[in-house]
């Protein structure tokens, strides 16, 4: 399945890879935004295949991309949660 495991991993990566190919695009707060939701993905993604050290490094790198993006996302998670 690809959205799951390590082929989610492997095509997130590749997509990425073509998102990079587009930035000279972008302005740098969009760059920001692409960067973190990538790794962002890499930490579910490897949290929901078990591993948790690799889900644990891509997290905190997310977080470092884009802390405000970071926190945005989070603050709809948690909305999206209380609706649910």
């Amino acid at each position: 399945r690809i959205s799951s495991g390590l082929n989610k991993i492997k095509g997130e990566n590749k997509l990425y890879e073509l998102k990079r190919t587009h930035f000279d695009l972008l302005n740098a707060k969009e760059k920001r935004y692409v960067r973190f939701r990538h790794y962002a993905v890499l930490s579910v993604s490897y949290k929901r295949s078990g591993n948790l050290p690799k889900a644990l490094l891509y997290g905190a790198v997310a977080v470092l991309s884009s802390p405000v993006f970071f926190i945005k996302e989070a603050i709809e998670m948690r909305k999206n949660k209380n609706l649910g």
